[in-house]
């Protein structure tokens, strides 16, 4: 059977990326702040100065989590929008079962197609996205080999996921390990390579497509 290539959702990624990287810079500057700070101590300086310092540097941090929790709040939806592109590239839509389609898409709800040819000819039928799905599902539970349409979505879904659990830890500390690890160029690549994806999908990784 055919295979489909999924489109990568790589502009949800980048954004994500880009995301860090406004975080990392306002700790960074926040940062910078901090240490052109005078020193201060009890003894010279009197306690009401280290008491106002403290306040100063708990604004600092308000500052950061801030930063934090915006860049949080664009990885979710970055996320959510990633997902449902793969989404809708593979799972069925109301729109792709009425009408012509309507006859085999009752077949396949109630189980009357009886081997592996008469799927084939239903698969061959019609080409989008809710029949691949249902021919590969009704195929799956019915041990029936050779329906495997989607190239690496379950390898795509798992790097999806792992990236965007690493963009997030990242967002809590931009400058930590995890942050810094998100900013190198290549990194992106990296860790699809790693996963296991394909050259097609490598691609798209740096067209940006």
């Amino acid at each position: 059977m055919k295979e489909y290539i999924i489109a990568m959702p790589v502009s949800k990624l980048k954004s994500a990326l880009t995301a860090l990287d406004e975080a990392r810079k306002v700790h960074t500057s926040i940062d910078e702040e901090i240490a052109a700070l005078p020193a201060l101590n009890a003894v010279d300086h009197g306690r009401l100065a280290i008491e106002n310092r403290e306040k100063v540097l708990a604004a600092f941090d308000a500052r950061k989590k801030e930063a934090s929790e915006k860049a949080l709040r664009v990885i979710e939806h970055e996320y959510e929008s990633a997902v449902t592109e793969v989404d809708r590239q593979t799972l069925p839509t109301g729109a792709d079962i009425t009408g012509a389609n309507e006859a085999d898409f009752k077949l396949l709800e109630y189980g009357l197609v009886k081997t592996p040819i008469a799927l084939s000819r239903i698969a061959e039928a019609h080409d989008v996205p809710a029949f691949r799905t249902m021919v590969q599902e009704y195929a799956k539970k019915r041990e029936w080999e050779g329906f495997s349409f989607f190239d690496k979505e379950e390898t795509l879904r798992k790097f999806i996921d792992d990236f965007f659990s690493l963009c997030r830890k990242a967002a809590t500390a931009p400058k930590g390990y995890y942050g810094m690890l998100l900013e190198q160029d290549e990194e992106l690549s990296r860790q699809a390579t790693a996963s296991g994806l394909t050259y097609e999908y490598q691609k798209g990784i740096e067209t940006g497509v």
